[in-house]
């Protein structure tokens, strides 16, 4: 039904890479990645591998910076007890092949923290194959979460009906691994927010913020 369809969207991370070859600059690590998946039938029939599209990555490492020319997303890779999205960006700098790799894990098993498995990523920058650095990223969950919900559909007879089965599987995939986690992600942005939603969104609240909070509230 969905072959051919073509869903794209951006996520954008921030954080930091260290140096662990002699040499190389460590520092702050910021940037996007733009993910096409070419068709959302065989995506969901269970290939799980997008393309990536374009992006950009700054790093004190790549001198003026990567710009992203390729690579792969693979998403919801089932690992053992752990389920996995994995990227692969690719792109040259100075003439130089440049390679990094980043890695969501979700786990249930070591205390429920869906947020912070979703935002965080590990990363590891090669260069000319070499590792040149390596560090935690992490994304902003509102923008994850809206980002997702969207994601430009392409070639559809009927987008809605697209982009409701996309993120279908997200939740599907989420719930997977989180089982008392409601679905978080819906198709349309102008309409009142289900109880469903809601209730999710009170519980992500919950273990966010500390408690009890401050004085004056939330600063």
């Amino acid at each position: 039904m969905f072959d051919g369809v073509a869903v794209t969207f951006s996520e954008a991370f921030q954080g930091s890479a260290a140096a662990v070859r002699p040499g190389a600059t460590g520092g702050p690590l910021t940037g996007h990645v733009d993910v096409e998946i070419p068709s959302l039938g065989a995506f969901l029939d269970g290939d799980r591998v997008a393309r990536v599209v374009g992006g950009r990555i700054q790093w004190p490492g790549l001198a003026e910076g990567l710009v992203v020319t390729d690579g792969h997303v693979v998403l919801f890779l089932r690992a053992g007890r752990e389920t996995r999205c994995e990227y692969a960006l690719h792109g040259m700098v100075d003439g130089a092949a440049v390679d990094v790799y980043a890695t969501k894990i979700l786990d249930d098993g070591t205390g429920f923290d869906a947020p912070g498995d979703l935002t965080h990523l590990t990363v590891r920058v090669d260069v000319g194959g070499v590792p040149v650095g390596a560090g935690l990223l992490t994304s902003d969950l509102a923008e994850l979460i809206q980002a997702y919900e969207t994601a430009s559909i392409a070639d559809a007879l009927d987008p809605a009906a697209a982009r409701r089965a996309f993120l279908d599987f997200l939740n599907r995939e989420i719930q997977k691994v989180y089982p008392s986690l409601p679905a978080v992600l819906e198709a349309g942005v102008d309409k009142e927010i289900s109880a469903e939603l809601r209730r999710s969104l009170q519980f992500m609240v919950r273990l966010m913020l500390p408690s009890p909070l401050p004085a004056g509230g939330q600063r």
